[in-house]
């Protein structure tokens, strides 16, 4: 009796439970004026994912999960996040850090027409959000922020004229009539 209940019952698991694997979505953002963004989500109308679908690196605030973007390219950041299929990633990005890595603090909520952003998990994937928002620091940019720059080109500058100063003399030295020795 005790191994048909056993038999009974393992069937009922494997054929009758739910089960699903989390799938990696993975979230891009190109901003070429941002070099620091946070995804801010939550799944299903903004609800808190379960804590081993948090990517390592984020915290809860006001039962939202900012979670930090890595930059994989010339301006484009990317995070995966894990969630069961079916499930509504609802999303929007938090720039930090602006041109010359200059403190700001704007919200990309999706274009005027939309509210937020939202991906369907349905497989693995790769959503790209090409950023409309143009970022503005904080403070005011001063002449300080460009003088690093600014000293840089003048001195590659400088170097490559010189260069070429002390080229042309030299070859002009050796082109001399005067000096020529027979």
């Amino acid at each position: 009796m005790k191994t048909i209940l056993w038999i009974a019952g393992f069937f009922f698991c494997v054929f009758f439970s739910k089960t699903t694997q989390a799938i990696s979505q993975e979230i891009r953002y190109s901003s070429a004026e941002a070099t620091e963004v946070y995804i801010v989500w939550g799944i299903n109308n903004w609800q808190l994912p379960e804590n081993r679908n948090i990517p390592k690196g984020s915290y809860i605030k006001d039962n939202l999960v900012y979670s930090p973007l890595t930059l994989i390219e010339d301006n484009t950041f990317a995070i995966n996040l894990e969630a069961n299929p079916g499930t509504v990633i609802d999303y929007v990005f938090w720039i930090k850090k602006g041109l010359y890595d200059k403190a700001a603090d704007i919200w990309d909520t999706n274009a005027p027409n939309q509210k937020d952003y939202h991906t369907y998990v349905t497989s693995n994937a790769i959503t790209l959000i090409e950023s409309q928002v143009k970022v503005k620091p904080k403070e005011p940019l001063s002449i300080l922020d460009f003088a690093y720059p600014t000293l840089t080109y003048s001195l590659i500058l400088y170097c490559i004229i010189y260069l070429l100063w002390k080229y042309r003399r030299a070859h002009e030295f050796r082109t001399r009539p005067e000096l020529i020795i027979i």
